[in-house]
């Protein structure tokens, strides 16, 4: 039986024995409230001579960033309508924007490689009758092309450091760090296409053991075996190599994300009467993501503000000027994301709330909500 024709009571039974999804409804909601609690308490020194500073600042620039956090949001929604029809399930720009906001908001504040926002997407993708696995394929696309074109951005950073003689033993170690992790997630991928048997073996241990984490019930008779959704994800990520223009056209996208974000910081300390040129948010930028990625906190949170903050002192940015800044760039860049994310899900979740009559229309079409 597969996804399309599967009736909509199996599925309400599936997820009943498995408690652990209704998890992810409400992930977001705690993690703001937690995260917001971080920041106050991690920067409450700070935060008086920061306000001080963001009080005078130029709201034309702000203006600006502001824009460029807008524009990021619709640029991650092509990412994944790219990657998405490249793997052979096109969704429309409104169906992308709205899943890639959720999922983006819950990758922020979530510590899991980029993998948070997976369920918002193999929801969507149960709901409309999508391969899931395509979907997985998808998704992985934009992740291995977001790690990537950052990769080229550290590269750049890196030799700025060089140069400079700026470069220290914190930005060697997380960069080997960064290399590492990047060299796993490209090789697993590999490991999924030229040898699934033993990607099968392995994913069945992981979600066993997960599943008794999550004090799961047992797979039944009803679940599709794992061997085929390794043999799915397979054809799909396949399928994405027959497809390269849409593959390149999710890199340029993801190259166009680290653009914003060096941009961003660029207008914040413009806004802040701060004027180094382009070097100095780019190298900022290229840090504060690298400690992001490799720092065990959701969002990075206290390690990319004093790394971010620490590069823009190293350049002769006054502290609390400085300090401002941060304040400002990650106001942009995670919470309006964060907030952004959290408000388009609940306002899913109302709209997409079938009644008897739409459910008992769905039963009768073989659909399932």
């Amino acid at each position: 039986m597969n996804s399309r024709s599967e009736p909509h009571s199996t599925l309400e039974e599936r997820d009943r024995r498995r408690p652990g999804r209704s998890w992810w409804r409400r992930v977001g909601s705690i993690a703001l409230i937690v995260l917001a609690g971080v920041f106050v308490v991690v920067n409450r020194r700070e935060l008086p001579a920061a306000w001080h500073t963001v009080r005078r600042a130029d709201p034309v620039w702000l203006a600006v960033a502001a824009g460029l956090t807008i524009g990021g949001v619709w640029n991650t929604a092509g990412s994944y309508g790219s990657a998405m029809a490249a793997a052979g399930v096109p969704i429309g720009r409104r169906t992308s924007l709205r899943t890639s906001t959720v999922a983006h908001g819950l990758n922020l504040v979530v510590k899991s490689g980029g993998m948070a926002g997976l369920p918002v997407f193999l929801a969507d993708a149960r709901r409309a009758g999508r391969s899931a696995a395509a979907v997985v394929a998808g998704y992985l696309l934009v992740a291995l092309a977001g790690e990537l074109s950052f990769a080229m951005v550290l590269g750049a950073a890196i030799g700025l450091l060089v140069v400079d003689r700026h470069l220290g033993t914190a930005d060697v170690v997380a960069t080997a760090v960064f290399v590492v992790y990047l060299g796993v997630r490209v090789g697993a991928v590999a490991l999924a296409v030229r040898n699934p048997d033993r990607v099968t073996r392995l994913t069945g241990k992981v979600r066993e053991l997960v599943g008794r984490l999550r004090h799961e019930a047992p797979r039944t008779a009803d679940d599709p075996p794992p061997e085929r959704g390794v043999h799915e994800l397979r054809m799909a990520l396949g399928a994405v190599g027959e497809r390269p223009l849409s593959g390149l056209a999710v890199m340029a996208h993801s190259l166009l994300t680290e653009v914003v974000g060096i941009t961003t910081l660029y207008c914040v300390l413009r806004a802040l009467g701060v004027d180094l040129g382009w070097s100095v948010p780019f190298v900022a930028y290229s840090v504060s993501v690298l400690f992001g990625i490799v720092a065990f906190v959701p969002a990075g949170l206290g390690v990319v503000e004093l790394s971010t903050g620490a590069a823009l002192v190293e350049a002769h940015v006054p502290v609390a000027t400085a300090t401002a800044a941060v304040v400002l760039f990650r106001s942009f860049e995670v919470w309006a994301p964060v907030a952004l994310g959290l408000l388009v899900h609940q306002f899913s979740a109302r709209t997409r709330r079938p009644g008897p009559a739409s459910r008992r229309l769905d039963l009768a079409s073989g659909r399932h909500g």
